[in-house]
């Protein structure tokens, strides 16, 4: 009777509602529910997880303690080590590096480079953008108004500034203040003492947590958490690619931090998201 009941794949509350309508036996609805978590065809066309409350970055105690870093015009290593090198000369070596898993960040060069400057390097899990999030809405934020001053025949550069002179929402401060102490002065008349320094301190940590409380509640709401894996766990693992549709079989090797795993897949190891 189960099998006929799921034979149609659609899913553990339609099935049990189909099944309240003629059939009943003691413990129906556990071992309907058992027997579709266990099916092979559902498991491997499984849809996406609900997504996980949030957890959001620690808040740095100073300016440039933490950098997360994203995008350049090419993926070699030799590139993001020179683009790097120029940033820290001029600001001052990061405690933390956060970047994704490209091949550019997972080599020999930017380990040895990353040991030679004393930075440690941390990295999201792979095909989940939005825990890097910060730097990718950075990313977005350059790109559009490069795009828009390219088709207004306009210095780009202006408005990089002027958006670092923006206050940000949500904050007294704009970027430039909260990393230099000060403003910096773009084309818009501003008032001498205005672009004097001024440290910035207690208000701009408070200022950053709120924020990310703020964030955190609204996304949590609709979010699950999942239960932790542990080694040896057999998982299905969400397809990373998008011509890819089924969930692969795969066993949990290790736990990598608080969210993500190593995973092996056919003889090879991969790390993913939990939510993954």
């Amino acid at each position: 009777m189960i099998r006929r009941i799921h034979s149609s794949y659609i899913g553990v509350e339609r099935c049990l509602r189909r099944a309240r309508e003629s059939l009943y036996w003691p413990g129906l609805n556990s071992e309907v529910k058992d027997f579709i978590l266990r099916c092979e065809t559902c498991r491997t066309n499984e849809r996406k997880q609900r997504k996980e409350p949030l957890i959001s970055h620690e808040v740095p105690l100073r300016p440039w303690a933490k950098v997360e870093i994203d995008y350049l015009e090419n993926t070699l290593a030799t590139t993001v080590i020179h683009k790097l090198r120029a940033q820290f000369a001029r600001y001052g070596i990061p405690d933390t590096c956060f970047s994704d898993n490209g091949p550019q960040f997972n080599c020999v060069e930017f380990r040895n480079f990353a040991k030679e400057w004393d930075f440690s390097h941390e990295t999201s899990s792979p095909y989940y953008p939005q825990s890097n999030g910060k730097v990718e809405h950075a990313v977005q934020n350059a790109k559009s108004l490069i795009r828009k001053g390219k088709h207004a025949q306009s210095d780009p550069f202006l408005a990089i500034l002027d958006f670092r002179n923006t206050p940000t929402q949500g904050f007294e401060t704009s970027p430039a203040q909260r990393s230099m102490n000060r403003r910096t002065k773009t084309l818009i008349p501003t008032k001498e003492s205005l672009l004097k320094p001024k440290i910035e301190g207690q208000n701009v940590q408070k200022e950053i947590q709120f924020s990310k409380e703020r964030q955190s509640h609204y996304y949590n709401q609709g979010a699950k958490e999942l239960s932790s894996l542990k080694e040896g766990d057999v998982v299905r693992v969400e397809p990373a690619k998008k011509y890819q549709k089924t969930w692969e079989k795969g066993t949990v090797n290790q736990k990598v931090n608080e969210i993500s795993y190593e995973i092996n897949m056919k003889g090879k190891t991969f790390r993913r998201n939990r939510r993954q």
